[in-house]
């Protein structure tokens, strides 16, 4: 339960700083609003952070709930629920996690609404699934630092895209 709270706190923080941050800065580009939300800017010592803590929830938005779900599954084993109670019971766990997630990334397209951030978007929600299921052999932490250096990747990407 103190993960949760932990987490939704961060987002809380997370969610004022990317509204108030850039509303401070006055004119700025909206490729550097994007690239927020999707990449990494460097132009500014403020919003570098704020890139990162992005990068960080984005990351703690997969591992949370890859740590919880490991721990659920040996109830489930014990348990034998049905198929569509199963599935209902992983939904209603996985969109504490996900909504958070999918409120930071949709604000991009509250700020500029366009065809390149609809896709990043939807990329964002794709990816975010597959890293949440993404599973390399029987240790966590090296799945855990493969899912890192992909988030980073995906966001060098994006930087390189986003102009």
């Amino acid at each position: 339960m103190n993960r949760k709270f932990a987490f939704w706190g961060y987002f809380l923080f997370l969610l004022v700083a990317i509204i108030v941050i850039p509303a401070s800065m006055a004119g700025l580009p909206v490729w550097i609003n994007l690239r927020l939300f999707f990449g990494f800017v460097t132009q500014n010592f403020l919003l570098t952070m704020l890139s990162v803590f992005g990068l960080l929830f984005d990351y703690a938005s997969i591992i949370i709930p890859r740590t919880e779900l490991s721990s659920v599954q040996i109830a489930v084993l014990v348990r034998h629920p049905t198929g569509e109670r199963l599935y209902v019971t992983y939904f209603r766990f996985l969109v504490i996690y996900l909504l958070p997630f999918t409120i930071v990334k949709a604000y991009a397209l509250i700020v500029h609404l366009s065809l390149i951030t609809l896709t990043w978007f939807l990329l964002a929600i794709v990816i975010w699934t597959f890293l949440l299921l993404f599973r390399l052999g029987r240790d966590n932490s090296v799945s855990e630092g493969i899912i890192l250096i992909m988030l980073i990747g995906l966001r060098v990407v994006a930087s390189l895209l986003i102009k």
